[in-house]
């Protein structure tokens, strides 16, 4: 089938992103990240996004370690493992079930 208005793309970046993350914390099974990434193409006029990946991972090891980049800069400024990125998401939903807990009238 042939390209609807193809044109070169002289100007402009592309980049591929997470748009979404998913959490799978099933009882008594092993937890499971999915990232789903979105290519995105800014040709300075018009931004055009796509989905079309999503990596996933099993957190079969805990104590595995990553590299925290900083978002603006690229730069590394510390490192964490699965594990304390479980806690952190953990805490967040004891702390987000509370607060709506707190507002359900009794």
């Amino acid at each position: 089938m042939t390209n609807y208005k193809q044109s070169d793309i002289n100007s402009g970046a592309a980049w591929t992103r997470a748009y979404q993350v998913l959490v799978e914390n099933p009882y008594n099974q092993i937890p499971t990240i999915t990232f789903n990434e979105e290519e995105i193409v800014d040709t300075g006029t018009t931004v055009m996004s796509k989905h079309v990946y999503a990596l996933q991972k099993e957190m079969t090891d805990p104590s595995a370690t990553f590299d925290i980049i900083n978002p603006i800069d690229g730069s590394v400024i510390g490192t964490s493992s699965y594990q304390e990125v479980y806690v952190l998401l953990s805490s967040l939903y004891i702390a987000l079930a509370a607060e709506r807990d707190a507002n359900i009238p009794a």
